[in-house]
């Protein structure tokens, strides 16, 4: 307001013009008047400020509501349609999949990345699938989740076809890499349960390296201008904290503990993460487990125990990875799907595909060859 506040001195200006004489009681009340005014002024601007950044605050909140607004790309099931069923042969509670024919390319795409792909894993099955980068291993299983629409065939879910099963439902039923408590919300105050899962995700031994253990933050509590949080203790998810630059535990620094002075390794990460699928393991309603590269961060040692703890989670549940490491989990599988050129090119047990000496055999040499030579 550069205009507003040069308004005094443009009205002494042609007051001095017209009236000479009265220069002297202008300049007093020159002084006066520019104080006043620059006060008002800055007062305007920042009035002026605040009425912008209320503004920008309900745009960026409008932005975020209208999230809700965005239509889902994938078609649901009618409104009517039947949820899956809990499994109605009590000896096996898996999921049956099929696929038929299936042609998939991504959107905005022409190359096909699965092409006329037909297979069958039975309720309660363990498969394994392999092949080389680029093979649409996890393409498969972002199909079984209705992640991606496909272009051609059919995919049948106990079959039934999946466009007529709800959403909320088909994944209800599914785990990948499952969504320590966030897997399970309803069970998050179980410290027991928590512990648990943690353990038989490989993840209790570096957690008790941390320097509050299983209470430490993994990301640090800001201090937050907007929502008015000030520096000292506060109170997140009804645990306290402090926001202070010194330090940020809990009340008295028992617990909450900082994480950022030490680095989360890859792997650590892939362990808590699979710790939150064991938070599922005693859920009903999950009858289809689904893991992609589970091991892909871990050591030999840490993948082997990891997959045994898994095989004994499993029980009847249907169980699906896909991964390029072989041996610690293809000679158990039931059923082994390589995939190669958009198309399922050997199917069979390890045995069965051993036998063939096609690629399976020549990968699985390959990585045992390497294994033999390390040790």
């Amino acid at each position: 307001m550069p205009l507003f506040r040069d308004l005094p001195q443009i009205i002494f200006a042609l007051r001095a013009i017209h009236t000479p004489v009265s220069i002297p009681l202008s300049l007093a009340q020159l002084d006066l008047v520019q104080r006043n005014v620059t006060s008002f002024s800055q007062q305007l601007e920042n009035f002026s400020r605040i009425i912008e950044g209320v503004s920008y605050s309900f745009q960026s909140i409008e932005s975020l509501y209208s999230i809700i607004d965005i239509p889902n790309h994938i078609p649901d099931a009618p409104s009517d349609a039947l949820p899956l069923a809990l499994a109605q042969d009590q000896k096996i509670k898996g999921l049956g999949i099929e696929f038929k024919n299936v042609s998939f390319k991504y959107p905005g795409t022409s190359k096909y990345v699965i092409k006329n792909m037909s297979f069958t894993i039975k309720p309660g099955q363990l498969c394994v699938i392999v092949g080389e980068n680029g093979a649409a291993k996890s393409t498969s299983l972002k199909l079984i989740l209705r992640l991606y629409e496909i272009d051609e065939g059919e995919i049948f879910i106990d079959g039934r076809d999946i466009r007529t099963i709800p959403l909320k439902s088909l994944r209800q039923c599914a785990s990948i890499r499952e969504n320590i408590a966030m897997g399970s919300p309803l069970h998050a105050h179980d410290k027991d349960r928590i512990e648990e899962a943690a353990r038989l995700g490989g993840a209790s031994q570096f957690i008790q390296t941390l320097p509050e253990q299983i209470e430490t933050y993994l990301s640090r509590p800001v201090h937050d201008m907007a929502g008015g949080l000030g520096f000292g203790q506060h109170t997140l998810l009804g645990r306290q904290f402090n926001t202070s630059k010194s330090g940020w535990g809990r009340k008295g620094g028992k617990r909450g503990g900082r994480a950022q002075d030490m680095e989360v390794s890859g792997g650590q990460q892939q362990r808590l993460a699979l710790s939150r699928t064991f938070m599922r393991s005693n859920d009903e309603n999950v009858r289809l487990w689904m893991f992609d590269e589970p091991s892909a961060s871990l050591d030999p040692l840490a993948e082997f125990n990891l997959f045994e703890r898994l095989r004994d989670m499993r029980g009847t549940n249907t169980m699906i990875f896909s991964t390029h490491r072989y041996g610690g989990l293809t000679r158990y599988a039931d059923l082994i799907l390589y995939l190669k050129d958009a198309r399922v090119a050997e199917m069979g047990t390890h045995d069965e595909l051993m036998a063939l000496s096609g690629d399976y055999a020549q990968l699985y040499n390959v990585q045992a060859q390497a294994f033999r030579q390390d040790t």
